[in-house]
C-alpha cells in the first residue's frame, strides 16, 4: 500500500517537475550534493512546488476566513488574496531554502572537524610508501563520519586511474567549505612542485586546527557584542517605539481637548498649532515594521560577528521578532496604564 501511495507521488512531483524551470532542478540537485542528500531533483523539485502551492493556498485561505470574512468579494478582495498566495510561496519558498542552506552548513562544519585528523591519515600513509591516491582512500575511516563517505565515493566514482587531484576536485564539490577548496589548491600545487607531500599535508592540518581555535577565540570575545545588539532589539528600541505612539496619542489628546475648549494654546505654544497627519495607529504599524526589519538586519549582524556570514544569524530572526513584539505590547500598556494613572 505504502509503495503505491509513493509512486502515485512521484508521478504527481514528477508532472509538477515537468512545468519547473531547469535552473531550478540544477540549483535542487546542486544543494542536496552539498548537503549529502540523495534524493531525486526531479522528485524534489516537484515536492517544492507542491509544497509552495500548499503555502499559497493556505494564505489563502486565512485571509478568507481571518480578515475578509463572510463579506462579498470585491476586485479589491481578489487582488489582496493573490497577494497572500504570493506572500504563501514566498515564505515557503525562503524557508526550504533556509532549512537546506543550514543543512550545508552544520554538514561543511561537521568535515572541517575531523579534516586536520583526515589530513594527518594521509600522511601517514604517504610516509608508509603508498601512492598519493591510495593513501587518500585508505584515511577514509569510519570515525570520519560524512569526510570518510564521500572520499571512498569519490574514489569509487572516478576509478582506479585516478590522480589525487581528482579525487579532491571530486572531494571539493561536495562540500560548502572554503578550508577545503583552500586545501585542494595547496595539494595541487605540492604535487605539482613536486615537493614533499606529507609534511605539506602536515602544515595544513596544523592550520586548519589554528584556525578553528581563533575562530572559537573570535566566537567568544564578540558573543558580547551579540548579546548587546540582542538587549537594544529585545528591550531598548520597543520601549521607546512605545513610548513615541504613546507621545503622539497623548500629543493628539491634549490639542482635541484645548480646541474643543476654545483656548489659544497655538499662539502660546506653537507645537499645538498645524494638522498632524500621523495617527497612533500609523505610529504603532510602524512599530511592527520597524521591529520586524530590524530584527532580521540585527541578526544578519550577528551572524557576521560570530561567523562571518550574514546568513547564519537569520535563525536568530524568528526569535528577536517574537521577543520584540511581545516587549512593545507590554511597553505600550505599561505606559498607557502610567499616563492614564497620571492623568
Amino acid at each position: 500500500m505504502c509503495s503505491v501511495v509513493e509512486m502515485d507521488l512521484s508521478r504527481v512531483y514528477r508532472r509538477l517537475a515537468s512545468v519547473a524551470p531547469k535552473g531550478l532542478i540544477d540549483h535542487i540537485k546542486k544543494e542536496f550534493t552539498l548537503a549529502g542528500m540523495r534524493a531525486d531533483p526531479i522528485d524534489v523539485a516537484g515536492g517544492w512546488l507542491l509544497l509552495y502551492l500548499l503555502y499559497g493556498i493556505v494564505s489563502v485561505a486565512v485571509y478568507a476566513v481571518l480578515v475578509h470574512g463572510t463579506g462579498p468579494w470585491s476586485t479589491s478582495a481578489y487582488i489582496t488574496a493573490f497577494d497572500f498566495f504570493l506572500a504563501g510561496v514566498a515564505i515557503s519558498a525562503v524557508a526550504l531554502e533556509m532549512s537546506t542552506y543550514y543543512s550545508i552548513r552544520d554538514r561543511a562544519k561537521r568535515m572541517e572537524s575531523v579534516l586536520p585528523d583526515f589530513l594527518l591519515m594521509v600522511a601517514s600513509n604517504l610516509r608508509a610508501g603508498m601512492t598519493p591516491f591510495v593513501a587518500f582512500t585508505r584515511a577514509a575511516r569510519p570515525e570520519f563520519g560524512e569526510l570518510s563517505v564521500e572520499v571512498t565515493r569519490a574514489a569509487s566514482n572516478l576509478g582506479a586511474t585516478a590522480s589525487l587531484n581528482d579525487a579532491l576536485d571530486e572531494l571539493s564539490k561536495r562540500f560548502d567549505s572554503i578550508i577545503l577548496s583552500r586545501v585542494v589548491v595547496v595539494f595541487k600545487k605540492g604535487v605539482r612542485s613536486g615537493g614533499k607531500l606529507a609534511s605539506l599535508l602536515v602544515s595544513s592540518a596544523e592550520d586548519i586546527r589554528r584556525i578553528h581555535d581563533l575562530q572559537s577565540e573570535l566566537v567568544i570575545t564578540t558573543r558580547t557584542y551579540a548579546i548587546f545588539l540582542g538587549f537594544i532589539i529585545i528591550v531598548i528600541m520597543p520601549f521607546l517605539l512605545a513610548l513615541s505612539g504613546q507621545f503622539v496619542a497623548m500629543f493628539l489628546q491634549v490639542k482635541a481637548q484645548t480646541a474643543s475648549a476654545g483656548v489659544g494654546v497655538s499662539s502660546v505654544v506653537p507645537m499645538f498649532g498645524g494638522q498632524l497627519s500621523v495617527t497612533p495607529t500609523d505610529m504603532t504599524n510602524l512599530g511592527y515594521l520597524s521591529l520586524i526589519i530590524t530584527s532580521i538586519l540585527v541578526s544578519c549582524l550577528a551572524g557576521v560577528i560570530m561567523s562571518g556570514r550574514a546568513l547564519d544569524g537569520v535563525k536568530y530572526a524568528p526569535v528577536f521578532i517574537v521577543l520584540s513584539i511581545l516587549m512593545f505590547i507590554v511597553s505600550r500598556i505599561m505606559i498607557g496604564g502610567m499616563l492614564s494613572s497620571l492623568g
